[in-house]
């Protein structure tokens, strides 16, 4: 369905084996990354700078990944994993869209799909996967890239991500950013999902502009705010569990 698109790795076909135990063995063969994944540029960056990636590079990066994602719901699909070790390089370092095993048809599910991390708050609380459920993810990917670091701060758990799902916070934004990639972060990273900008939207954000200022930034790990502190009183409580162990490994 994707084959040849400039920012999807290719696919060559598959083979079926059988090994010495009579096992069917399917080998799938697929375009060759020699650059690695973004998840490699940020290890990387971190080591060598203790911070992130530039905002030029983040820049280049996105621009590719959106262009994918744009084909791959326009066809319908979520790929529902979208984080930095699925974003593979290719010579020139141009980037593409791997792994499309959790990938479904937009609509409700029984089960969450992908990695913690990077779930959006209406997946988690309705099992819901739109295209809005990949622009989270990018989002949070986005906000790896620049900080080194995941973008809760912390170990997304059982507990905390009850937490994402159901109480009004958002990933923080560094303000050391460029205006331009605040605001790119702040049109991905939107709890309800209904006013998320979509792919198409956010290729025209003025992150993705020339003229571009690149920066690069070191972070600290405080990485958690809220969006709103109103919740109902029985909530209160709750919220207060959930949330304290994201808000003290933040701080």
């Amino acid at each position: 369905m994707f084959t040849d698109h400039p920012h999807i790795i290719n696919y060559y076909g598959y083979e079926e084996n059988v090994d010495s135990r009579g096992n069917i063995m399917h080998n799938i063969f697929l375009e060759y990354a020699s650059c690695g994944s973004i998840a490699d540029q940020i290890e990387q960056s971190v080591e060598n700078t203790g911070g992130g990636l530039s905002e030029w590079e983040v820049r280049n990066y996105v621009k590719g990944v959106l262009l994918g994602l744009k084909d791959i719901h326009k066809q319908g699909f979520v790929h529902c994993d979208i984080k930095p070790d699925n974003i593979l390089l290719v010579d020139g370092y141009v980037p593409k869209i791997c792994d499309f095993g959790l990938a479904i048809k937009m609509g409700l599910v029984s089960h969450l799909r992908g990695t913690p991390a990077y779930f959006a708050p209406e997946t988690i609380k309705y099992r819901i996967y739109t295209a809005s459920a990949d622009i989270w993810a990018l989002g949070c990917s986005v906000l790896e890239m620049v900080t080194g670091r995941c973008a809760w701060g912390v170990p997304v758990t059982e507990e905390n991500m009850s937490c994402i799902g159901n109480y009004e916070i958002v990933p923080q934004i560094p303000k050391g950013l460029s205006w331009e990639i605040q605001d790119f972060l702040k049109s991905c990273l939107v709890r309800n999902f209904g006013d998320r900008w979509n792919a198409e939207s956010l290729l025209s954000h003025p992150f993705l502009q020339d003229p571009f200022q690149p920066i690069s930034i070191a972070v600290g790990p405080k990485t958690w705010r809220t969006q709103s502190t109103m919740l109902p009183n029985e909530d209160q409580k709750k919220k207060s569990n959930l949330c304290s162990f994201m808000k003290e490994l933040a701080i």
